[in-house]
């Protein structure tokens, strides 16, 4: 059976199609209402994606969302609109190519599959770096989603330090 998911908000860049065609059941959720009433339906969405276009039904997506499920919300930068990130269990920076992100939303779901999600443990986020969409941070270099603002960039303490390979600036 395929993976449910729900998208809430418009599909200004025709991810859902990419979806369907990866093998995802995907509903398409365009109202507040519409989302509540998919979360509350069998079966259980395994994620839940949107994208940052419009930032107060987002909010809104987000508060309803985290109220009734603890599934993964996975965010699609379409914007450099402010919204926070804190609430995302995955990031997908704008232009990052469709075989990257269904790579990282498959590799999220494969985490996130627990059979009760009541004793799930908090979930670390999965960020992809914005300037280097191609090297995404691992589970155990990412900060919690909880954690205090001036420490959501620190390094691991356990994690060795790995320098970055920066490509030269074009003249």
């Amino acid at each position: 059976m395929a993976a449910r998911i729900l998208y809430f908000g418009r599909d200004t860049c025709h991810r859902l199609p990419v979806l369907v065609r990866a093998g995802y059941a995907v509903v398409n959720c365009t109202s507040l209402e519409e989302l509540c009433a998919s979360l509350e339906s069998a079966p259980t969405p395994r994620a839940v994606l949107m994208a940052d276009n419009n930032p107060r039904a987002a909010q809104q997506g987000i508060a309803l969302l985290r109220s009734r499920s603890p599934v993964p919300l996975i965010l699609f930068r379409d914007s450099y609109r402010v919204l926070a990130e804190a609430p995302f269990d995955l990031i997908i920076p704008t232009l990052t190519p469709p075989a990257q992100w269904l790579a990282e939303i498959a590799s999220l779901l494969a985490q996130c599959c627990l059979p009760a999600p009541a004793v799930r443990p908090r979930r670390a986020s999965l960020r992809l770096h914005p300037k280097s969409p191609a090297l995404p941070l691992q589970p155990s270099q990412s900060p919690l989603r909880n954690a205090p603002e001036s420490t959501r960039n620190a390094p691991a303490a356990a994690q060795p330090f790995v320098p970055l390979t920066l490509r030269s600036p074009i003249p």
